[in-house]
């Protein structure tokens, strides 16, 4: 599967190894080049712009500091996402954040869920986070085996919209 993920903070680093460990094609972004150079060692390919992260991707993971780097980041710039493909937000927003991202997905063609996990780094690096899923009910479901990355083997789940 081709994954863009936006995010190389502390556990946007944490949950990109996973991806990559388990043999999808990962491209990575972050603003400041510093993370990313060492993800790019573990086998990512380093976009240099979010846009080019998300060129082709069938996945894309947001991995960022609160809803103003989201909108930042996706929103305000239009980001390009391939229409049909499922945009997965691990950012903690709230509600009413979850439900402005998904009307703009909705009008860009994208399948958007809210997806926060529960958890520090340590679960985080042993993918044995709780992960809740937020969205329309069929995204939801595609979303779930992208997931596994964040927390294998953990069925934490909740199918309906923000």
């Amino acid at each position: 599967m081709d994954i863009a993920l936006l995010g190389l903070g502390r556990m946007g680093r944490e949950l990109v190894t996973h991806l990559i460990d388990a043999g999808h094609h990962v491209t990575a972004w972050n603003r400041s080049p510093g993370p990313a150079e060492a993800v790019g060692r573990r086998g990512a390919r380093i976009a240099s712009t979010a846009a080019e992260a998300v060129e082709g991707a069938d996945v894309v993971v947001t991995v960022l500091f609160g809803p103003d780097a989201v909108r930042e980041t996706v929103i305000e710039p239009s980001l390009p996402i391939a229409e049909g493909a499922l945009w997965i937000d691990i950012t903690t927003v709230s509600p009413s954040d979850a439900a402005d991202f998904t009307a703009w997905a909705t009008d860009a063609g994208v399948r958007y869920i809210h997806s926060p996990v529960v958890g520090s780094l340590a679960p985080a690096r042993a993918g044995s986070l709780a992960v809740l899923i937020g969205g329309e009910h069929g995204a939801a479901r595609r979303g779930r085996p992208a997931l596994r990355f964040a927390g294998r083997g953990r069925k934490a789940e909740k199918s309906r919209g923000p």
